[in-house]
């Protein structure tokens, strides 16, 4: 019962630390500055004078500045200057369902843990939820927020949670729905020091860069930008990989059944995340789609977790997926 008192208690300290971190996140993205939407391309373009060559240089470089800010647009091939004042770069509805999207995961993660708070796959499940949903309301440019005692750390923490979130999916697979493997703590604990120091290594380039405001430095924090999402990309698929490998080992039906609802879910929630989103930035490439389309797939994936932990016995995976596929 202390165990589960104190447990409590820790997740609900970090769940204020998360509610006030989206809280200043979203705050964030509805004053982030860009240039107007039919200006965006195509690149390279100078703007006031500095040449940038895609758009996330040209996020990069605005970030500094504010909305209603002037700046001044010159295209190569003779094309004459435009001056113009920078605009939101999200809108409003984004904005609104960017929040709904994080609500709805965070809310399944905590409902899952204060009806199992003694599962330690439980717990884990929460913990998961909330750094996804950080990471989905978070970006680089927070460093921006003043003070910057403020800016500076949020942008910290989100580099730091991007890489550690699939190291946390492996850690779930580890205890969900059964410990297979007693001395798995060891390995878990070096894969979360090394997910927070790739995490720190990108974060002081990137704070290095901006502090300079400096375009020459952002483009080199790219090896490193390609080494975390790279490490993000084979975690989750490690994750995946062991829970077919749990599939396989499960001595029972009910095991079978739960691992089932977990890979169903995962083989459409981030498909489009990791094969059409992490891996061309993983192989120098921009995304493939719109940021918006893998964050709608990416919601079924706890409820489909949350089932399998929850309600597995009282819903028929095997006719579901019968009836998705048609």
């Amino acid at each position: 019962m202390m165990v589960i008192k104190h447990r409590r208690l820790a997740v609900a300290i970090l769940d204020l630390t998360f509610l006030c971190f989206a809280a200043i996140a979203v705050y964030h993205l509805s004053h982030k500055p860009f240039i107007p939407r039919d200006l965006d391309s195509p690149y390279p373009l100078k703007v006031n004078g500095t040449l940038v060559s895609n758009g996330e240089e040209l996020e990069f470089f605005v970030s500094w500045l504010e909305v209603g800010d002037e700046v001044i647009i010159e295209r190569p091939v003779g094309s004459p200057e435009q001056s113009l004042h920078l605009e939101n770069f999200y809108v409003t509805p984004l904005i609104i369902f960017d929040t709904f999207i994080i609500m709805m995961i965070f809310g399944v993660g905590t409902f899952v843990f204060y009806k199992r708070p003694g599962e330690k796959a439980s717990f884990i499940f929460h913990l998961t939820s909330m750094l996804v949903a950080a990471d989905i309301i978070g970006t680089k440019t927070l460093y921006a927020l003043k003070p910057e005692w403020i800016g500076y750390p949020l942008s910290a923490i989100y580099f730091i949670l991007y890489t550690i979130v699939p190291v946390m999916f492996l850690h779930f697979t580890f205890v969900f729905p059964s410990v297979r493997w007693k001395n798995y703590s060891r390995l878990i604990s070096i894969l979360y020091g090394l997910g927070t120091m790739i995490g720190l290594w990108y974060a002081w380039l990137y704070l290095n860069a901006a502090s300079a405001q400096s375009l020459e430095l952002y483009r080199s924090t790219s090896t490193i930008s390609m080494l975390q999402n790279g490490f993000v990309f084979a975690f989750i698929l490690l994750g995946v990989a062991n829970f077919i490998i749990s599939y396989k080992q499960a001595p029972t039906s009910t095991e079978k059944k739960k691992i089932r609802w977990i890979l169903y879910g995962l083989s459409i929630g981030p498909s489009p995340y990791i094969f059409l989103w992490t891996l061309p930035i993983a192989l120098g490439s921009s995304p493939w789609i719109p940021e918006v389309w893998f964050k709608v797939f990416i919601l079924l994936i706890p409820f489909t977790f949350a089932i399998s932990i929850l309600k597995h016995h009282a819903m028929d995976i095997d006719l579901i997926m019968n009836r998705s596929t048609v």
